[in-house]
C-alpha cells in the first residue's frame, strides 16, 4: 500500500543538515520517489508527487541555508538537488528543475547521471544546443559512458537524425549490452525504417533482459500484428496491458489490430475490456454518523 498519510510526518522543517541528516532525508525522498514511479497516473500519483516535492523543497532550502552558514557540501547534497530537480520536472516546473540540476552539477561535475539529468532539463528549457555541447564534451573526455551515448541518441532521435541516433545507441550498447532502453529505442528506429527482422531481434533481446518490460511487449506485438501474425502478437499485447492496464493507447492499438486481422468479435471483447479497465474506480460510500 502507498503510505501517503505517512508523508506529512516527515514534512517538518529539518535542522541544518549535517551529512548523516542529509543522507537520512535523501533515503526518505528516494523511497517516495521510487513509489511514485510505480504509481499510474491519477489522483493518488498527483498527491504523492506533491508531497514528495514539498519534502524535497524543504531539504533543498535547508541545504542552501547550511551552505550560507559555512557548512561544507557533501556528495549527498548533490543527490538531493538532483532528485528535487527530477521531481520539479515531473511537475512541469522546468525552469526550477534546471536550477536544481545546476546546483547538483556544481557539486558533482563529473557524475554522468547528474549530467544527463541536467542536459534533459536544458532541452526542456529550450537549450538543446548547449545540452548537446555538454554531452559531446563529456564523451570526448570519457567515451566509455553508455548513459551519455544513450542520451545523445535520444537527442538525435527527437531531432529526427535517425542515422546519428542509431550510431549513438550502438555505442551505448557496445559499452553496456544490457541497456534495455537503448535496445528499445534502436528497435523503434528499425521498426520505423521498415526493417522488421532487425526490430524483432532487438525487441526479443530486450525481453530476455527484462521479461516484464511493457514497452518491449507492446513494440513486439505491433510488429507481429503488422506482419500478419495476430495470434503471436496477442500474448504480447496482453503482457503489456497487464503491466499498464490503464494505458489507453495500448488498448486502442490492440483493438485496431484485432479488427485489421478480421477478428471482429475479439475486437468487440477488447473494447469492452478496455472500457472496464479505463473506468474510474467506484466511490466508497461515506458512513453516516
Amino acid at each position: 500500500p502507498i503510505l501517503i498519510a505517512a508523508i506529512p510526518i516527515y514534512l517538518v522543517r529539518p535542522p541544518v543538515p549535517r551529512d548523516h541528516q542529509a543522507r537520512t532525508g535523501l533515503l526518505f525522498a528516494e523511497a517516495y520517489w521510487h513509489q511514485l514511479q510505480r504509481q499510474p497516473p491519477g489522483e493518488v500519483r498527483a498527491k504523492l508527487l506533491s508531497s514528495t516535492e514539498e519534502f524535497l523543497s524543504q531539504l533543498s532550502l535547508e541545504l542552501r541555508k547550511a551552505e550560507r552558514q559555512g557548512a561544507e557540501p557533501s556528495p549527498t547534497w548533490a543527490e538531493i538537488h538532483d532528485m528535487y530537480g527530477l521531481c520539479l520536472g515531473e511537475s512541469g516546473k522546468h525552469a526550477e528543475a534546471l536550477n536544481e540540476h545546476q546546483l547538483a552539477r556544481e557539486l558533482r561535475p563529473n557524475d554522468p547521471q547528474i549530467l544527463v539529468h541536467y542536459t534533459t532539463a536544458l532541452v526542456r528549457n529550450g537549450q538543446p544546443g548547449q545540452a548537446r555541447t555538454l554531452l559531446e564534451a563529456a564523451l570526448a573526455g570519457c567515451p566509455d559512458q553508455p548513459i551519455l551515448w544513450y542520451e545523445l541518441g535520444v537527442m538525435d532521435q527527437v531531432a529526427k537524425q535517425h542515422s546519428q541516433a542509431r550510431k549513438a545507441y550502438a555505442k551505448a550498447l557496445e559499452h553496456d549490452p544490457t541497456l534495455v532502453s537503448a535496445l528499445l529505442n534502436l528497435a523503434v528506429l528499425h521498426h520505423q525504417g521498415d526493417e522488421p527482422t532487425e526490430a524483432e531481434a532487438l525487441y526479443r533481446r530486450a525481453l530476455r533482459l527484462d521479461p516484464l518490460k511493457a514497452r518491449a511487449h507492446y513494440g513486439l506485438a505491433v510488429l507481429l500484428a503488422e506482419g500478419g501474425d495476430f495470434a503471436a502478437a496477442t500474448p504480447h499485447f496482453r503482457a503489456a496491458i497487464v503491466r499498464q492496464p490503464r494505458n489507453e493507447h495500448f488498448w486502442e492499438t490492440y483493438r485496431k489490430m484485432a479488427e485489421n486481422a478480421g477478428q471482429t468479435e475479439e475486437a468487440e471483447i477488447i473494447a469492452k475490456q478496455a472500457a472496464a479497465a479505463m473506468a474510474p474506480p467506484p466511490q466508497s460510500l461515506e458512513e453516516k454518523p
